[in-house]
């Protein structure tokens, strides 16, 4: 298990660099809601559990594995994702003993498991929809990453209050940080790779929001091009160039960028309505608005 996340992360560091700091986020919802963080340290250990596993399925998924070596083939990959899955349900019986939470904790289990039910039927979206429309596109990115941070801040707050504006709030916060996750993701996954061809890149693409955004209102001969371009990018390192091209003169790119500012300014106004100004809350303001900014900066 231990090899396959290793083998999963180790290229990507910019990525892992975010987990790191995206793991703080049920502790910081706790303190801010009025707890302690170290109050949430079970369900930080489940949910960072569930992201491993997550992104190990969508490693096989999107046939990121197909050219690794043996020991950290598509196989052993799903393997590991299973374990996770048990370790993350194991890691939360710890809530039952601990004085401050027990009384929660049976709460906070059915949350993560209805969360991990909603996930699933994301992951089946995705696998049924290689080409979302629009619609589709929001509909699998709420169910995997706009749930995924909902349960995150929303069990973190939890474990310190039963408000329901306050576990509201913190989780509208959560479920628009993690579709801006995705967002800035999908504007990462559009850079021209730097060997100039990479076979995953197509597919990458055209599960993108740029991309579904071109298949739901460019005209339909500007849609036949992006389409061919889309295939060519698997052998042509200058069709790449090309659907970029198409993305920011049809105004996909001028969409993603409206949509990043539409769930910022949500999440900063759940944020808002959870609670008073508090250090755990800034620093959750912080998180969020660091994260958009060395994105759209280094894109």
């Amino acid at each position: 298990m231990r090899q396959s996340l290793q083998s999963r992360h180790v290229p990507n560091s910019g990525k892992e660099g975010m987990l790191s700091a995206w793991s703080c986020l049920p502790g910081l919802c706790c303190q801010a809601a009025g707890g302690q963080p170290d109050w949430a340290d079970a369900v930080t250990s489940a949910w960072f559990l569930l992201y491993a596993a997550a992104d190990l399925m969508d490693s096989v998924e999107d046939q990121d594995l197909e050219d690794a070596p043996q020991e950290t083939s598509s196989s052993r990959a799903l393997s590991a994702a299973s374990g996770l899955y048990f370790s993350a349900s194991l890691a939360l019986t710890d809530l039952f003993l601990q004085q401050q939470t027990c009384s929660c904790a049976a709460t906070v289990m059915r949350d993560f498991y209805t969360a991990f039910i909603q996930m699933c039927s994301g992951q089946h979206g995705d696998l049924t929809h290689p080409e979302p429309s629009l619609e589709e596109y929001w509909r699998i990115t709420a169910a995997k990453s706009g749930i995924f941070f909902s349960l995150g801040c929303r069990a973190g707050a939890s474990l310190a209050t039963q408000d329901p504006v306050c576990l509201q709030g913190y989780s509208q916060f959560g479920y628009h940080f993690g579709l801006l996750v995705q967002v800035l993701d999908d504007l990462d996954d559009l850079q021209c790779p730097p060997d100039g061809i990479d076979t995953g890149w197509s597919r990458k693409a055209s599960r993108s929001l740029p991309v579904a955004y071109a298949r739901s209102v460019f005209p339909r001969d500007h849609l036949a091009c992006l389409e061919w371009a889309l295939q060519a990018s698997c052998y042509e390192s200058s069709a790449i160039e090309e659907i970029l091209g198409l993305l920011d003169q049809g105004g996909a790119v001028l969409y993603l960028m409206a949509e990043i500012e539409r769930h910022k300014a949500l999440a900063l106004s759940a944020l808002e309505s959870a609670n008073p100004r508090s250090p755990a809350r800034e620093e959750l303001l912080r998180l969020t608005l660091a994260r958009i900014s060395s994105e759209v900066q280094k894109n």
